[in-house]
This record gives C-alpha cells, structure tokens and sequence, in this order.
C-alpha cells in the first residue's frame, strides 16, 4: 500500500516554513503484529539552513532520513534516529522547561527534610533541595526558600530577570521582582504545587520559610534559627496552594511538625 503525506518543516536560518510532500512505503513487518516501517522520501533542506522535520510513523513505525532532526511519535515503541539529539543542555525531560539560563525553575520538595523544624540552617536545606534536584538528574543549582537571622533568599539567591518556572513548564511569576511583588507583598501566578519529579503534589502542603514575600528574614519565627525541633518554638511557614502572600507566609506553625516541605529553586 502507498500513500502521501503533506509535512511542514522549517528551514533554519531563513526564518520560513515550507511544505513537501513525501511518500509512505508500507514494508512488511518481520513479527506477526502487524507493525511496519514508514520510510519517507522528499526534498531535503537547500542553501540557508538544515530542514527540521516530525515525523509521525503509524503503529511504531520510524522517522525517515528526510529531515535534519526526526522524531518519531508512534504508538508501538518505534525509536528516533539514531542521529537525533537526545536534548539540548543537561537537563532529564521533567525539568526541561526552557533552555538554560531562559528561565529558573522551582519546585515543592515531595519529601519533608529530616528532624522536623531542626533544619540546621538554610545552607543545609539547600544541600537537600540539590540533593532531590540531583535524585531526578535536574541538573543545575538549586537552593531552598529559607531564611534565619544571618542570610535570606533575598541575599543568596540570583536575582533573574527570567521566569521562575514549574517542573510542568507553569509560569509562577516573571521575574524576581514580580515573585516578591504583587498585592500586599505577594502574587504568583501559579501556586508551587508541584514536585521535583514533575507530578502536581495531591494536596495542598505546608512549607517551612521563615520568609515573608520579599524575600527577606520573617523574625524571630524561624525555630529559634532552626535549632530547635520541639513545640516550645514556632516557625513560619507558607502553604502550596497559596498564590497570595500566604505561599510564603500563611501562619506560624509549631516546630515539632515532620509534614513539612521546602521550596526549592534553581540558580
């Protein structure tokens, strides 16, 4: 059986698309499946540029040598081409969200570090934000939303000019300055709800801070500089479904609490 399949590709460099037609040869498949192969024939990319193309082979079947770049898209297991870049920068597929240094990305840790409000110290919950970065082969530097008396994110976080991004591509603001922003100090546009494996968290969660909106030391509701992990002290801390100031600072919540996540964000 042949048939004709009409594809859109980009001639990189000249900025245009154009289209061409190619032909689908059905070639037996060697198992009793039913699969085939789909093998395309057509213009190749001329002078100004390589041609990018997707191919969607049916039943498994692989993309075709007509294009630059060829991804395959079938339902069967078919695999790209072998010359086919598996992704450009470091990044695993969860947390390619953008390309490198185009925006930072952030997520809600799917665990609570240990030792319920004895953190240790904001440096040490950034050890196990990267940590749980570094588990899913995020890539990059990440850092916890955390403050005590002696530092703050507002002090040791880069201040981008990029947006802060979810592991699922959502925008949570556009820039440093629209994240500690907004009404009465705070407005994101989407809560940080989902975790470092790219899945949205199943309920709302609450998050040790000690960080009002701006990113700043809250006060003295930090543990007692997270030092202490017993009821006598108290922490603020904001909530994962929060989109108003409350995603940082909601409430003061006892520090003999182990349910608590993090904030972790990208450098």
């Amino acid at each position: 059986m042949r048939s004709w399949i009409w594809l859109a590709v980009t001639l990189v460099g000249c900025g245009r698309n154009q289209y061409w037609i190619g032909e689908i040869v059905d070639v037996p498949g060697t198992g009793n499946d039913g699969s085939f192969e789909a093998s395309i024939t057509g213009a190749t990319g001329g002078s100004g540029g390589s041609v990018v193309s997707t191919v969607t082979g049916t039943n498994g079947g692989q993309g075709g040598s007509g294009g630059g770049t060829s991804l395959d898209s079938g339902g069967g297991g078919g695999a790209p081409d072998a010359g086919s870049p598996a992704d450009s920068g470091s990044r695993a597929d969860t947390g390619t969200v953008c390309q490198p240094g185009q925006c930072k990305r952030v997520f809600l840790s799917s665990s609570a570090p240990p030792s319920a409000g004895r953190l240790g110290s904001p440096s040490a919950v950034d050890t196990f934000c990267q940590s749980a970065a570094d588990a899913k082969q995020l890539g990059g530097t990440w850092r916890a939303w955390l403050s005590d008396r002696t530092t703050s994110p507002k002090a040791r976080f880069t201040l981008a000019n990029v947006p802060y991004r979810l592991l699922d591509g959502t925008t949570v603001a556009s820039s440093w300055s629209t994240l500690v922003g907004g009404a009465f100090g705070g407005s994101l546009a989407h809560a940080i709800n989902v975790f470092e494996d790219g899945t949205t968290a199943p309920a709302a969660v609450e998050v040790w801070t000690g960080t009002w909106t701006d990113g700043d030391w809250y006060g003295s509701s930090d543990c007692n500089s997270w030092a202490d992990g017993t009821a006598a002290f108290f922490a603020n801390v904001g909530r994962s479904d929060s989109t108003s100031r409350g995603w940082t600072a909601a409430n003061a919540q006892f520090c003999n609490h182990t349910d608590l996540h993090v904030y972790c964000f990208e450098q």
